[in-house]
């Protein structure tokens, strides 16, 4: 039962997939494409700082746990909600997260 659901960023396209106990998303850095990279040679930026907002509906959940998974770099991290929001640690390219709901 999981629904898609895009959310607004100044930075980043985010896409996720909301369930009832679970979250999937998919931060992606808006300013780096396939043309961008291998095209015209633009190394990937490092973001940092980047914080996601999440809509009020899921904001409010009880939350079990947040992982964050980088797949350029193959590393798993714990994250943490504070009033809603999520605190991504510094990437390149995109980054995945996922939120349990007790």
């Amino acid at each position: 039962r999981f629904r898609p659901v895009r959310l607004d960023h100044p930075r980043l396209r985010v896409y996720l997939l909301a369930g009832q106990r679970t979250l999937l998303a998919w931060c992606r850095d808006s300013q780096n494409t396939w043309q961008a990279e291998l095209a015209q040679s633009k190394v990937p930026e490092s973001l940092q700082d980047q914080v996601i907002a999440l809509p009020k509906d899921m904001a409010s959940r009880r939350t079990a746990s947040v992982r964050i998974y980088d797949p350029w770099t193959n590393v798993w991290l714990q994250g943490k909600l504070e009033d809603g929001r999520l605190a991504l640690p510094p990437f390149r390219r995109s980054i995945v997260f996922r939120i349990d709901w007790k």
